[in-house]
């Protein structure tokens, strides 16, 4: 059984356009996935169970998605590294780049940050309340709402729950493709190196123990990463979803969903000195607008140099 542990499973989902690798272990699924999308990949049919690496026909396939139990050296923004052990979800979508330059939501690649991370948050919430509700059935539904509802994005690209981490992306850009790399703790608080920021988890919004939770961690994994793409589907807008009710009308309103969302009770610290900030709003270009701590200073930051 052991020597099988290394196999690579794949799922086709037509109803997204997905197909869906899954590894035992990997350095990170980032990595992984920018193996298969590279060019001159030989080709095999989706409905194989094991293609190995560099094997796969990405004729067809809007998304390309790699799973993994666990990380050996997960990767975030500013190069932070960490070990993803078994219980959470660890994966990498892979979206064609004419997909996201084409797309009026995001006006191309200017605003797709927020896409994902309100699609992350979207599904994470999703997630959440199928394991409250597996786990926690004394809660009713006023109790579970108040519990979703503490779940905001830290800027640019986390969530948090109660000002602690429980969620991060990130997004590169390889060769034709972009990629979403996208972790949730949901049995694990993974130590991260931001700042010693605490993290949380699925399992300890419900203040729960391990051998107590009823979750079979694939089909959990599955179902995120199938509702996921769904959401970024539809608002990527692709031909067949054009007649259906995207979830934002513009980008503008788009933004203004993101700036709702943002928990404004977290203080933000410059990553090199002791400057702190506290969240004001996001402008039209997705950046955020903050005011020094202390002093009537305000300050617009486009890129990640806070935590």
């Amino acid at each position: 059984m052991e020597k099988h542990r290394w196999l690579v499973r794949s799922i086709w989902y037509p109803s997204v356009g997905m197909l869906y690798v899954k590894r035992h272990s990997v350095t990170t699924t980032m990595d992984a996935v920018k193996d298969l999308v590279k060019p001159l990949s030989s080709k095999i049919s989706m409905s194989s169970k094991f293609p190995s690496s560099r094997q796969i026909d990405l004729e067809g396939i809007d998304f390309l998605c790699y799973s993994a139990e666990s990380q050996t050296t997960g990767r975030g923004t500013q190069g932070s590294t960490w070990c993803s052990p078994p219980g959470n979800l660890h994966f990498t979508v892979a979206v064609r780049s004419s997909t996201v330059e084409n797309c009026k939501l995001s006006d191309g690649l200017r605003l797709f940050p927020v896409v994902t991370s309100l699609c992350t948050l979207a599904s994470t919430k999703h997630a959440l309340r199928r394991f409250m509700s597996m786990n926690c059935s004394h809660l009713n539904n006023m109790e579970l709402q108040v519990c979703l509802q503490k779940m905001k994005l830290k800027w640019p690209n986390d969530l948090v729950y109660e000002q602690k981490k429980i969620a991060g992306v990130l997004i590169e850009q390889f060769g034709d493709w972009f990629l979403i790399g996208v972790g949730v703790n949901i049995l694990k608080s993974p130590r991260i190196l931001d700042s010693g920021r605490t993290a949380s988890s699925f399992l300890r919004i419900g203040n729960l123990r391990a051998p107590h939770v009823k979750i079979d961690m694939e089909p959990f994994r599955r179902n995120y990463v199938k509702d996921f793409v769904g959401r970024l589907r539809a608002v990527l807008e692709f031909p067949e979803e054009r007649n259906r009710r995207t979830t934002y009308a513009n980008p503008t309103e788009m933004l203004r969903v993101y700036e709702k969302s943002l928990a404004n009770d977290l203080v933000y610290q410059e990553r090199t000195g002791k400057r702190k900030y506290i969240p004001l709003r996001i402008d039209n270009e997705g950046a955020l607008v903050a005011r020094e701590h202390g002093t009537n200073n305000i300050r617009t930051f486009s890129s990640t140099y806070l935590y």
